[in-house]
């Protein structure tokens, strides 16, 4: 939401719905550089990465179909040579 404009944009929609990112009870994300995103969704036991045209990379905390392992708020430590 840019609050100079008030307009709201939602540039990962398009990775969202084709990757079946559902966040509805569990899940993170963070804005990195060159508009990349950090996703975690807790719900399926993935974190993926990727920018607004596709995900470049996922993780997975699968066991198996039936069982999910706990992801617990998993975050990107930025190097500060590289982020500000």
């Amino acid at each position: 939401y840019d609050l100079s404009t008030g307009l709201t944009e939602t540039p990962f929609t398009k990775i969202f719905k084709s990757s079946s990112i559902a966040t509805v009870n569990e899940g993170r994300c963070d804005m990195l550089p060159a508009d990349n995103i950090f996703i975690e969704d807790t719900e399926n036991g993935i974190i993926s990465f990727g920018d607004s045209a596709k995900i470049k990379l996922t993780y997975s905390q699968r066991e198996n179909k039936e069982l999910i392992r706990g992801l617990h708020w998993s975050r990107i430590i930025p190097d500060n040579k590289e982020f500000p």
